[in-house]
């Protein structure tokens, strides 16, 4: 009997001791844990409570003393409202690559290119409790290159800060042609600017790139005035022409019949002329192609893009002489179809640009295409006819 108290008596002990252990470990000390974890989860929102609290106040204190940085929403460039951000940004970029493009051709610039040339993000903030970093904002840079008339000129800057978007004119750049230089009399310069548009956090949500405005807040010109018109009132960069020396009286002698300026033969030229390379392009979500043709009588280049307004191509001889008028018509990856004087012709790349009639297509085949008849040219007026005028 005494043999079998002892064991008993120590299973006792150890059941004593066991219990309250395996209770400590089991039970107490997950609890315990799990309160110090929502305590500091408790003091962690609460802090971050008064940050954006304090972020509120600064941000109204800022609001208030800065009103015109509420519409910077507006005028920013947009954020997605429907579309894929990766799409949406593409389209920003092709909208406003247009806009840029419409200022240029409707001031009259000359050989004008409009490039995206650079993309970077601005400063950067703690996200919060999301994590991570986000930029406040993002700015996209055009080179924007042309030449004409300082009036062109400026009436092309007058409007691309007209433009209803968050953006500023980075550098400008006027001079004029090196070719020109013993020209002063001539009013021909070159134009090159870079415009950067910015997009900020919390800008308005659309898809199209430009506000709806009712009226401006905040104008920047003074719209009575006419900028081109001031400005090449007073040109520094060209020489006023020498006044016409006053004659004595003469005698009156019969009017000799002033020069004609000549002109070049039509075909001889346009065999100079080359259609160089074909090649599809993006504009948006939207791809195109762009045809490019070189001028070895004046190594001068053209191009004509078949997405937009610009899809016309005008050669002139080296008097100015028009010796090709021609529109794009169709178009895919291996040739170009042009209506010139009223009829279609067909261009293979490497060919000149002479529409002799090897090249001329037959209403069964412009048919094919999907093309109208073309129409018929106007008769030109003789010379008779212009003097009556």
């Amino acid at each position: 009997m005494n043999s079998m108290r002892l064991p008993v008596l120590m299973a006792v002990v150890a059941a004593g001791l066991g219990i309250p252990i395996m209770g400590y470990y089991m039970l107490w000390s997950p609890l315990s844990d799990l309160q110090q974890r929502e305590e500091a989860i408790a003091i962690s929102l609460q802090k971050e409570l008064k940050e954006n609290s304090d972020h509120l106040k600064i941000r109204k204190q800022i609001l208030k003393s800065h009103p015109r940085l509420e519409d910077w929403k507006v005028l920013s460039w947009p954020e997605p409202k429907a579309k894929p951000a990766d799409r949406h940004g593409n389209d920003l970029q092709a909208e406003f690559r247009n806009t840029l493009e419409d200022i240029a051709e409707d001031a009259g610039l000359e050989n004008w290119t409009v490039d995206l040339s650079k993309i970077s993000s601005g400063q950067t903030a703690t996200g919060g409790r999301v994590g991570g970093k986000k930029a406040l904002w993002q700015s996209s840079t055009y080179r924007v290159a042309g030449k004409g008339s300082l009036a062109e000129i400026s009436k092309a800057l007058e409007g691309v800060y007209k433009i209803p978007t968050l953006h500023r004119v980075a550098s400008l750049t006027i001079k004029r042609d090196d070719n020109d230089k013993k020209n002063l009399t001539k009013d021909s310069l070159d134009l090159s600017l870079s415009v950067e548009a910015l997009s900020v956090v919390g800008a308005e949500k659309r898809d199209a790139l430009l506000p709806v405005l009712v009226a401006p807040k905040y104008p920047l010109l003074n719209p009575k005035r006419d900028h081109d018109k001031m400005l090449a009132g007073a040109n520094p960069f060209v020489l006023p022409a020498p006044p016409t020396p006053v004659k004595p009286p003469t005698t009156t002698t019969p009017q000799v019949a002033r020069e004609e300026k000549p002109v070049e033969d039509k075909e001889e030229y346009l065999t100079g002329v080359r259609f160089t390379s074909l090649s599809s392009y993006e504009r948006g979500s939207k791809t195109g192609w762009l045809a490019q043709f070189y001028d070895q009588n004046n190594n001068g280049d053209k191009k004509i893009y078949s997405l937009g307004l610009r899809r016309g191509i005008e050669i002139t001889d080296m008097y100015g002489n028009p010796v090709l008028n021609g529109e794009m018509a169709w178009i895919n990856e291996r040739m170009l179809v042009l209506m010139i004087d009223g009829a279609y012709y067909r261009f293979k790349v490497g060919d000149d640009l002479y529409p002799d009639e090897s090249r001329a297509l037959s209403p069964e085949e412009y048919k094919g295409y999907g093309l109208k008849p073309p129409p018929k040219p106007e008769p030109k007026k003789t010379v008779d006819e212009d003097a009556g005028m």
